[in-house]
Parts: C-alpha cells; sequence; structure tokens
C-alpha cells in the first residue's frame, strides 16, 4: 500500500485503486487500505477500489469490469507475486507498468550461516514459492 501510495505521489492525475477481499462480514482488505491512504493524505477523489476479488485471476477481471477505458495501468505488487500479476492483467487487454515491492532477500550480511536451518520465515518463503508455482501452472504460464 505504501509503495502504491509512493506511486501515487509521483503520477499527478492519476487515481490510486485498492483491490481485494477481506472475510465475509467484514471490511475487504480494499477499504482497510483506502481508509488507511486517506489517513496518509490521498484525498477522496483520488481513491477508488475493487472490494471484491478473492484471487488474482478476479482482481484483473473485476478490475477491467470496472475501468473498462484504462487501458494502461501502473500494477504495484509483491516482487515474488508480479510475474503472474502482470500476465493476468495483459490478458484483460491493459498495458501493465510492473512496480514490484516488497523484496526478499536470501542473503543477510550478518547471519547467513542461519540459513540453512528451519525457521518460519524458510516456511512462509516456501508458501509463497508453491502459492506462485502453482498459480502460473493453472494459468499455463
Amino acid at each position: 500500500m505504501l509503495e502504491g501510495i509512493w506511486v501515487w505521489q509521483q503520477s499527478p492525475g492519476s487515481t490510486l485503486i485498492m483491490s481485494s477481499a477481506g472475510r465475509e462480514g467484514q471490511l475487504s482488505a480494499a477499504e482497510i487500505y483506502m481508509e488507511a491512504a486517506l489517513e496518509m493524505g490521498v484525498p477522496p477523489e483520488s481513491l477508488d477500489i475493487v472490494p471484491t476479488p478473492r484471487t488474482t485471476y478476479e482482481e484483473a477481471v473485476h478490475f477491467r469490469e470496472k475501468f473498462p477505458a484504462y487501458g494502461r495501468v501502473i500494477l504495484v505488487t509483491s516482487a515474488m507475486h508480479m510475474r503472474r500479476a502482470k500476465s493476468l492483467f495483459e490478458s484483460q487487454g491493459m498495458e501493465v507498468v510492473p512496480v514490484p515491492s516488497n523484496f526478499i532477500s536470501l542473503h543477510h550480511p550478518v547471519d547467513t550461516f542461519l540459513l540453512p536451518w528451519p525457521s518460519v520465515e524458510a516456511l512462509e518463503l516456501w508458501r509463497m514459492l508453491l502459492h506462485e508455482g502453482v498459480g502460473m501452472i493453472l494459468r499455463g504460464y
């Protein structure tokens, strides 16, 4: 979200669009992101949301349905997720300018000797890699 706000600040006249559903009966993630952006000074007229998608594919489809005139979008998402997300938005006929964020470094200068040992962080990395890998296989990438 912070990276999206930064990109919006660099793009005068643009609209910052937050996307993602939430748990049943609760605010969507898009609504929570929008509230945070408002608190950080983004004016309401520069914000919009797509609050219903539960998957990246649905995000691309719902975005295209809500904003049919947008031919070019700046897509901000995690670096690990960018390749698949960009491809899905392009499949909806949009030109995508990728802005990857949330980079993960596997080497830290202080504690690289800890890397081979099991950790919660390593399990999370494997979860993210498997999620992206399965998503790409299912979509035929």
